[in-house]
C-alpha cells in the first residue's frame, strides 16, 4: 500500500478520486507526502497536500485498501489517475477511523496557532 501510495505524490489531476458532488473548480491538487504504516491490527495513513477535493482522501484510502488486500496491483493507482474517471477507482472508505490532525494555513493570514495536541495511536 505504501509503494502504491507514492504514485500519488506531486501535483496531479485527482478527478478519479473526487466525489461527484465536489464543487471545486479544479481537480488539480498537490500531495506533498503520503505514508502508509502498519501497527499491529491498525493501518496509519498520513497524507499532506495543498488541499483536498470532496471525499478525495476517503476515495484514495478505499483504492489503497484494494491494493493492500491483494485485489489490485500497485500500478492500478496510476491507471486510476490517468483515467480521470471516478468510476475507475474503488468505493469511498467509511469516515470511521479517519481523523483530521492539523490544517496548515499560510502565515500571511496571521491565524493563531492551535494549542490542542493531536491524538496519536500509541506504538
Amino acid at each position: 500500500m505504501n509503494i502504491a501510495a507514492q504514485l500519488l505524490i506531486g501535483e496531479k489531476d485527482f478527478t478519479s478520486f473526487r466525489s461527484i458532488n465536489c464543487q471545486s473548480k479544479s481537480p488539480w491538487r498537490d500531495i506533498k507526502y503520503i505514508y502508509v504504516k502498519r501497527y499491529g491490527d491498525y493501518i496509519l495513513i498520513d497524507i499532506k497536500a495543498n488541499s483536498f477535493l470532496y471525499h478525495m482522501v476517503r476515495n484514495i484510502i478505499g483504492s489503497l485498501l484494494e491494493v493492500g488486500c491483494g485485489n489490485k496491483n500497485i500500478n492500478w493507482i496510476s491507471e486510476i489517475l490517468e483515467a480521470k474517471d471516478r468510476q475507475k477507482s474503488y468505493s469511498t472508505a467509511k469516515a470511521d477511523g479517519l481523523y483530521l490532525i492539523k490544517v496548515y494555513y499560510p502565515k500571511i493570514y496571521k491565524l493563531p496557532k492551535n494549542t490542542i495536541k493531536p491524538f496519536i495511536l500509541p506504538i
